[in-house]
């Protein structure tokens, strides 16, 4: 005896695989919201001679932010980096103004700046850029 499928429960099954598809990509989306609520948004701009300001614009906090400044002729840098870093936490919505030194004469007028930090969504994030510090 042949057994073939009737339109009804073709559609009754291609209605059943869709609505399983919907809820997967539902609980995928939902995954994704969850974990950009979760992520820090760690950089940093000048905002003065060889002073910078670090923000996190990101909803949730950063914690043991650090930075690596290749400052091609900065006066002061390591000492004054050494005393403010690892930051511990930098708050949602917060920000922090870091002295980075003084420009030697001759020195290159831009700096390449690396922030790391841990938040709830992964360890390890990085935030890189050549700022102009003067």
């Amino acid at each position: 005896m042949e057994s073939h499928l009737g339109i009804g429960e073709l559609i009754g099954t291609a209605a059943l695989v869709l609505s399983a598809l919907a809820l997967w990509l539902n609980h995928l989306n939902r995954q994704d919201r969850l974990r950009s609520q979760q992520r820090a948004s760690v950089s940093a701009r000048q905002v003065g001679e060889g002073h910078i300001r670090i923000v996190n614009d990101g909803p949730a906090d950063a914690r043991d932010v650090r930075i690596s400044v290749d400052h091609g002729g900065l006066l002061a840098t390591e000492s004054l980096i050494e005393g403010v870093f690892p930051i511990q936490t930098l708050s949602a919505g917060a920000d922090m103004d870091v002295p980075l030194g003084m420009r030697m004469p001759g020195a290159a007028q831009t700096a390449h700046v690396t922030l790391t930090w841990n938040d709830d969504s992964e360890d390890g994030r990085k935030w890189r850029s050549n700022l102009r510090l003067f």
